[in-house]
């Protein structure tokens, strides 16, 4: 066997190795790829809905808590949509957590605590509607009654 001939082989096995080495590197690399641009796409869906939501309470609270149609009926448009926007945000959350790593407890964590984050923000939201629709605006509520009561005094 010739001298170029052993080079050659020698040649061939390391490529040979080189090549079934890298193969499932770069596979792997791939893969994971794949699950971090998917996370990524959950998490700016996820901050997309949390603008949302954030611009519906901002409305709600620019025209609702002057519009007599909600105060007679006590629903909303806003409201609507915000809780579908709510449900939406749940959903996604709990899509992360079941795509994340499942010993990434960092993660987890902290997808536990912008959970805890939004169910607080919600009850204090309901809250402050509660309130608003309890004093009411013009002829509802208690706004409306000590309204009421005012232009009855101003007729003495």
């Amino acid at each position: 066997m010739s001298f170029k001939s052993q080079v050659l082989i020698w040649f061939l096995v390391f490529s040979s190795i080189a090549m079934l080495t890298n193969l499932p590197i770069n596979w792997y690399y791939f893969d994971k790829k794949e699950d971090i641009t998917n996370s990524a796409q959950v998490i700016d869906s996820f901050y997309i809905n949390l603008l949302k939501t954030l611009l519906i309470q901002s409305d709600f609270l620019k025209y609702e808590t002057r519009n007599t149609e909600f105060f007679a009926t006590n629903e909303s448009n806003f409201l609507d949509s915000l809780r579908v926007n709510n449900a939406l945000l749940h959903d996604q959350i709990i899509s992360v957590k079941n795509s994340s790593d499942r010993n990434n407890y960092k993660i987890t964590e902290l997808l536990e605590e912008i959970q805890t984050s939004l169910r607080e923000n919600n009850y204090i939201f309901e809250e402050m509607i509660n309130s608003i629709y309890q004093r009411g605006f013009k002829d509802w509520g208690t706004e409306g009654s000590n309204e009421g009561k005012c232009s009855f005094a101003g007729n003495f």
